[in-house]
């Protein structure tokens, strides 16, 4: 899966093509949202009718981001938002952390409306359960983190306090000529 939730989430709206272009996920463990992929935020901003500037927090999409993937030119939305924590023109790498889960706008409660789009033109929506291998399927579902996004000091500090593992082993192990690597192994292993 290529989905903008770590770890369990539930699919709690289905995409349904023209009546429903996206598919609403809830975060059950970490409520941040993660690019699914490397581009450019295009928009970081409050959803408004069209013609007008004025801000009506019950509207559409509420806080949303709309990320401009490099590979394939692809709109990726992320909408409801409580918080968006990047800004427009901002790069970002996939696994990057750009909002937190909301209910802002038309929402009826917690969650993200994740959606893909060709263009910008609401018309050109895409199969987003199709492009990122979330089940088309109301349930529940466990993403995994991508171990290649996280650091080797995130990834040290989860091997030793998962392990229980002392400085003096941390150090021994620091050696091994594959330390990186195996860091980051164990710490995916030792990640629910």
């Amino acid at each position: 899966m290529n989905g903008p939730i770590i770890g369990n989430f539930k699919v709690s709206q289905i995409y349904k093509g023209e009546t429903h272009k996206g598919i609403d996920l809830v975060a059950l463990d970490d409520k941040r949202i993660h690019s699914p992929v490397n581009g450019v935020v295009e928009a970081a901003r409050w959803d408004r009718k069209a013609g007008t500037t004025v801000i009506d927090t019950e509207y559409g999409m509420g806080q949303y981001i709309r990320i401009k993937d490099d590979a394939t030119g692809r709109r990726y939305y992320f909408a409801h938002l409580s918080d968006m924590l990047v800004a427009p023109q901002q790069r970002v790498k996939k696994g990057d952390v750009i909002g937190i889960e909301g209910s802002t706008g038309n929402a009826t409660g917690p969650h993200v409306h994740f959606e893909i789009r060709q263009t910008t033109d609401n018309s050109t929506f895409l199969d987003v359960s199709q492009i990122s291998g979330i089940p088309n399927v109301l349930g529940s579902y466990y993403q995994d983190p991508d171990i290649t996004q996280i650091t080797l000091e995130e990834a040290v500090k989860t091997v030793q306090d998962k392990a229980g593992l002392d400085n003096n082993t941390m150090q021994y192990l620091s050696l091994y000529k594959y330390h990186e690597d195996l860091m980051k192994k164990l710490a995916a292993a030792m990640t629910p």
